[in-house]
């Protein structure tokens, strides 16, 4: 999904978070990990590219992916199942919380709205199994897939 309407969205979703739950902190933690999630799109560009340029990061990353590998750690829901399961059994608070709503509202709306990605593209288990190769977890006209 185009960094913009994560933008909006988290902005949205933060809000409700506020209105529900009366935290800043929390409205504030949604609000950020809804966008800054996308932090391992960066990684991944680091990783292939060796380089910390900003526009050529823009430039490979949209409007599709053209990297090799697709690690993506942050975008998994094995991890959120891990985030939401140390928050409920801890007992982490209102931050934590509005962390993992911001987290999960992310990876729903890039799992509804990224038209190149492959079924269960979001379990990281899928993307190890796949060994990290875009053939195999995008599908788009270039790539042939």
């Amino acid at each position: 999904m185009n960094p913009r309407y994560h933008v909006a969205v988290s902005f949205a979703i933060s809000s409700t978070v506020y209105v529900f739950l009366n935290s800043l902190s929390a409205a504030m933690a949604s609000f950020l990990a809804g966008v800054f999630i996308d932090l391992d799109h960066y990684l991944d560009f680091v990783l292939q590219y060796r380089s910390l340029n900003i526009k050529k990061f823009f430039g490979v990353f949209m409007p599709y992916p053209l990297i090799a590998k697709s690690y993506l750690f942050l975008h998994s829901f094995e991890l959120l199942i891990v985030f939401w399961f140390i928050v409920y059994k801890f007992g982490l608070g209102l931050f934590w919380m509005g962390l993992v709503i911001g987290m999960t509202q992310h990876l729903i709306f890039d799992q509804l709205h990224n038209k190149y990605i492959r079924p269960y593209f979001y379990f990281i288990t899928t993307r190890y199994l796949s060994g990290f190769k875009k053939e195999r977890l995008f599908r788009a006209p270039n790539l042939g897939c």
